[in-house]
């Protein structure tokens, strides 16, 4: 065995082992008990990348997950550099979890607050579908993963879900799409709610 795979944690090792074996599939995703790591080959139209695999990875820590991404060299070398500098940033950096609505965004919370998104339309009676594409008209990709962005929150470690979606509930989960920079999504939530976040009596507040 190379003495630097014999450095690195037994989770890292079985990741890197486990994205050599798909042979640089074009996408692919690997999750253990510690690691969620997704894999994706460079595009033709960017030979700059060729050579190379887009690595993303979370690892569960004390308190949260820590988290990295690059574009790595597609090589044994490569995969363990990418996992070196993933094992130096615990303890440098922790994102916490479980997730709170309104948390600041430091490149981890993308999956929770969509999955908060869907859950508040779940308990308010709106199409998460609907409104995504009343958001963004413009695009031809489909809605998020909705489960897949729920089971991505849960492995984190979870939301805290409040306890009723209310006003403060729904400003929540405003504040966290405007995080991470979902604005059209907030403006297209934002008049849905109007009038609950006015504070209409006629809607009544909605258990979670």
């Amino acid at each position: 065995m190379n003495q630097n795979m014999k450095t690195l944690s037994s989770h890292y090792r079985a990741a890197i082992n486990a994205i050599r074996a798909a042979k640089l599939a074009p996408d692919f995703e690997y999750r253990s008990a510690l690691l969620s790591v997704y894999c994706r080959t460079a595009p033709a139209h960017r030979p700059d990348l060729q050579g190379r695999v887009y690595l993303e990875a979370f690892e569960k820590v004390p308190g949260g997950i820590t988290h990295l991404n690059w574009w790595a060299p597609a090589t044994p070398a490569g995969f363990r550099e990418f996992f070196t500098g993933l094992a130096e940033r615990t303890g440098t950096f922790v994102s916490p979890r479980p997730y709170r609505l309104g948390q600041s965004c430091d490149g981890t919370i993308g999956s929770p607050v969509l999955a908060a998104f869907k859950a508040a339309c779940d308990a308010l009676g709106f199409d998460a579908d609907a409104l995504y594409k009343e958001a963004y008209s413009e695009r031809d990709d489909p809605p998020p993963d909705w489960a897949g962005c729920r089971a991505d929150a849960d492995w984190q470690g979870g939301v805290v879900w409040p306890d009723q979606w209310d006003d403060n509930a729904v400003a929540g989960v405003i504040e966290s799409l405007t995080e991470i920079n979902y604005h059209s999504l907030v403006s297209t939530l934002t008049s849905h709610c109007e009038p609950r976040l006015q504070g209409d009596p006629s809607l009544p507040k909605v258990p979670g």
